[in-house]
């Protein structure tokens, strides 16, 4: 049944099937038990996608998971609070699962902390609402969605995080809280 809904959704939105991303490494940091990695790939308009690969400090990952960040009106917020570096700690679901054997790559949505418009990092600016609020509306004006372009943005995320932690596919799965929930569902 999930297969089927997966399936109308890909075809009805024009979402094209997995591939392999290209993407740059950055920084490491290493943590209690974990190693946190900056990430970087491109999403369907060639936008910049900044994100964190978590890793098992010292072993290699027993299975992976993307974690889409929560919405809660804190655009300034994204990667950075599924690292816990801010926000609520609750939502620092990377360093936690890393821990415990999982690697985790947590991308920033589309408006959401370095893939806002002129600001970027955790301060948020009066007008980041309207930058999400705009990059709906100008969709919509095209004949698209932005709920398209955030599962594409998905998508990437999933077969990037195959890709750079080596793990079968059969062995990664997806989750979020609130909007990241939905992007996972919907995934």
């Amino acid at each position: 049944m999930m297969t089927d809904l997966t399936t109308m959704l890909r075809e009805r939105l024009g979402l094209a099937d997995p591939a392999p991303v290209e993407f740059q490494r950055g920084g490491i940091e290493e943590g209690d038990g974990f190693v946190r990695e900056k990430i970087e790939y491109r999403g369907l308009e060639d936008d910049l996608i900044p994100a964190f690969l978590f890793t098992p400090k010292g072993r290699d990952a027993l299975g992976g998971v993307v974690v889409f960040h929560q919405h809660n009106g804190e655009f300034h917020f994204g990667k950075s609070e599924v690292a816990g570096d801010v926000g609520d700690a609750f939502q620092a679901f990377g360093p936690a699962l890393a821990r415990r054997g999982v690697a985790v790559l947590a991308p920033d949505a589309i408006t959401f902390e370095d893939r806002r418009g002129a600001v970027r990092g955790v301060e948020p600016d009066y007008y980041d609402w309207l930058q999400h609020y705009s990059a709906m509306s100008y969709r919509l004006l095209e004949g698209d969605l932005l709920m398209r372009k955030c599962l594409d943005d998905a998508q990437r995320a999933l077969s990037l995080l195959i890709q750079a932690s080596g793990l079968d596919e059969r062995r990664v799965g997806v989750a979020g809280h609130s909007y990241g929930g939905y992007t996972a569902l919907y995934h």
